[in-house]
């Protein structure tokens, strides 16, 4: 089926499905929403949620909705990587 996948960030975010950019939500800005929708088959799928802060504010939010399925927070089953450079 076909899923849409939202970030809403302050400063940039990416959101790439199995190395697919579906969201591109770059740049320095207040809280902006940016959605992207990608066709998925059944199975697993890789999510990787890229965010960058430069100052002011800071705000991130992902979700996604898809068939039979209300939009809503993406579970984080994840490992998170924080490069403190």
């Amino acid at each position: 089926g076909v899923y849409t996948f939202e970030t809403t960030s302050d400063d940039g975010s990416a959101l790439y499905v199995d190395k697919k950019l579906v969201v591109n939500n770059n740049g320095i800005h207040p809280p902006v929403k940016k959605t992207g929708k990608i066709k998925l088959r059944k199975g697993w799928r890789k999510v990787n949620v890229l965010y960058f802060e430069s100052s002011g504010g800071e705000a991130l939010s992902v979700q996604y909705s898809g068939p039979n399925t209300p939009l809503q927070a993406l579970p984080c089953w994840c490992e998170q990587e924080v490069d403190e450079k």
